[in-house]
Parts: C-alpha cells; sequence; structure tokens
C-alpha cells in the first residue's frame, strides 16, 4: 500500500508534466486541420504532376510587421530531377530577385539561356528563390528546402541586407538580436500555433500602421529600416558582421553535407544613391559628401549625352580612369 504512494505520486508528476505539451498538440493538430490552409513552404504544385513553383507567399515568413507584399521569382522546377539535369538555385535580395527589371532580364533568366546554350546536352535549371529586403537569415532558413531538391550548386548573391534585411539588426522586422534566438523563431514560425499568433498580431497592428509604412512611392528597403545610425566598428555593425558570418557558416556547412558546390559573388556598391553609414568619425561619409557633387553632375551629363548620341559613342563616357 504504502509502495504505490510514491507510484503514484510519480505518475501524477509525470502526466502534470506532460499535459501543457499535449493540450499543445491538440491545438497544433486541429489548427492544421481545420484553420488556416495557407502554405508557406519554399516550393508548392503547380496545378500538374510534373512541376513545383516557387512559392508566392514565401514572403510572410519574414514580413510580420509591414503590410508590403513581396513577390516571388515564381520560377518552376521539375518535381523528378532528370538523369541529364543541371539545378541551380540563385539566393540573394532584390538584386538577385531582379528588381526593378521584368523576369526577362533577371540575371538568372539570362544565365539559364547561356548555360543552355553551352550545354545543349543538359536540361538546365536556374530556381531563383531571392526575395526583396531580405538576409542571411532566409537562407539558413531555406536551405534544408532547397537541398531536398538536389541542387548541383547554389549561387549567392547576398550580404548588402544585413543590417536592414528582416530579422537584422537595423529592421523593423526584428525578433531580437540573438541569432540563435531568431533562427529558432523561424523554425517555430512552421507550426500553426505561432502562424496564428503573428497573423492576430499583424491585424491588431493594421489600424496602427505609421505612415512611414503606408507611403508607397518608398521603396520596401526604406520601410525596413529602423535605425540608420550604424558607426564603423561599432556595436551593431560587429552585430551584424557575426550574424552574417555565422548564418553562412551554417549554409556552406549545410551544402557541404550533402555535395554540393556554393558560388559566393562580389558584391556592387551603389556610390551615387547610398551613402555609407552615418558614424561619429566616418571617414569613407565624410569622403562621399565631398565628391558626391562632383559625380553627380558627371552622372547627370552623360545621362544627357546617352539620350541624345549612339549608344556605342556614349558608353567610354561612362567610365573614368582612376587618378
Amino acid at each position: 500500500m504504502n509502495a504505490t504512494k510514491p507510484a503514484r505520486k510519480l505518475l501524477f508528476t509525470v502526466i502534470a508534466l506532460l499535459l501543457p505539451f499535449l493540450v499543445l498538440l491538440v491545438v497544433e493538430i486541429t489548427l492544421r486541420a481545420f484553420g488556416n490552409k495557407e502554405d508557406l513552404s519554399l516550393f508548392v504544385d503547380f496545378g500538374n504532376e510534373r512541376f513545383l513553383r516557387v512559392n508566392h507567399l514565401i514572403d510572410k515568413r519574414y514580413f510580420n510587421r509591414l503590410q508590403t507584399r513581396v513577390a516571388s521569382s515564381g520560377d518552376l522546377l521539375l518535381k523528378q530531377k532528370p538523369e541529364n539535369g543541371y539545378r541551380i538555385f540563385v539566393m540573394g535580395g532584390s538584386t538577385a530577385a531582379g528588381f526593378p527589371y521584368p523576369k526577362n532580364l533577371m540575371f538568372s533568366t539570362v544565365l539559364q539561356e547561356r548555360l543552355q546554350q553551352q550545354l545543349p546536352y543538359k536540361y538546365i535549371e536556374i530556381v531563383n528563390v531571392a526575395i526583396t529586403a531580405t538576409n542571411s537569415y532566409t537562407y539558413v532558413d531555406i536551405i534544408d528546402e532547397m537541398l531536398r531538391h538536389q541542387p548541383d550548386a547554389i549561387l549567392i548573391y547576398g550580404g548588402h541586407n544585413e543590417f536592414y534585411g528582416a530579422l537584422g539588426v537595423c529592421s523593423t522586422e526584428s525578433l531580437g538580436q540573438s541569432r540563435a534566438m531568431v533562427n529558432l523563431a523561424l523554425k517555430l514560425n512552421r507550426l500553426h500555433m505561432v502562424k496564428g499568433l503573428r497573423d492576430l498580431f499583424a491585424k491588431a497592428r493594421q489600424k496602427q500602421v505609421s505612415t512611414k509604412e503606408l507611403n508607397q512611392d518608398e521603396s520596401l528597403m526604406t520601410k525596413v529600416i529602423a535605425n540608420n545610425k550604424v558607426g564603423y566598428k561599432g556595436k551593431l555593425y560587429t552585430k551584424a558582421l557575426k550574424q552574417f558570418e555565422g548564418n553562412m557558416d551554417l549554409v556552406l556547412k549545410k551544402a557541404k553535407s550533402k555535395k554540393v558546390s556554393v558560388i559566393l559573388s562580389e558584391l556592387v556598391s551603389n556610390v551615387k544613391d547610398m551613402p555609407p553609414f552615418e558614424g561619429a568619425e566616418n571617414k569613407a561619409l565624410e569622403d562621399y559628401k565631398k565628391q558626391a557633387p562632383f559625380y553627380r553632375n558627371i552622372m547627370l551629363q552623360k545621362q544627357k549625352n546617352f539620350s541624345i548620341w549612339p549608344k556605342t559613342k556614349t558608353l567610354f563616357l561612362f567610365v573614368r580612369p582612376k587618378k
């Protein structure tokens, strides 16, 4: 009789500990069965048995505060990769996504045409999964889904959105500055309970949307900037650097484990329209302020000439030797 009391106590303790998890499990199953059926997977069916398509809702994983929608490429890929297939995934932000140009001018489209011409015996697939105003957190979030579809290579044109891209250290779309916690939150976002809570918060905020967020003339990158005072090698600068290094290291390790080649592209700096970060002692910013008027005048003159002269006579004007 006395021996059963400790056993019962242990049983009740176990039940008490498991009960919250059982309740959450029931709620999750119920939501999956009867709740929002919205699929936020990276790839979704394309209405037939042969193809998948890059999900046009994928941006909802990363943008909760802003009501702006970000269109995906909508690229297709075969569900079953052919034996002669060569598949490349392109990752990055708005530049990789081709913004603001039409699909036929995206570099991934041009690259696919070029490779298909050079390798006619191969079935070339270049699938662009880049999303405007996102950064390396997105790469970590989608890498496993990409690797399940047997890519031969991954081309990454990114790194320029680490401060302000969704979930970055200076972004309005923030989940904190702990890399581990942000990546955990992205994993939990697969749960219908978490998605439901996000939707409730988003609806509650619709009545409190700022003028900045409603301004249709501003780009998405402008809207996600929470703090533009980033000192060179300062606290935020260092955090963004560590964020990028840690996330990229994880992406590269996962790709290596599947023997997938990764191509990292260098970035082009837009010194004409985007000044360097503001800081207490930022020599780059001071140099920019001194030189900007001179280069703006050059660009205005070249644009004027470009609209009048034949292109072949104008191209040389855009190249100025460095002194």
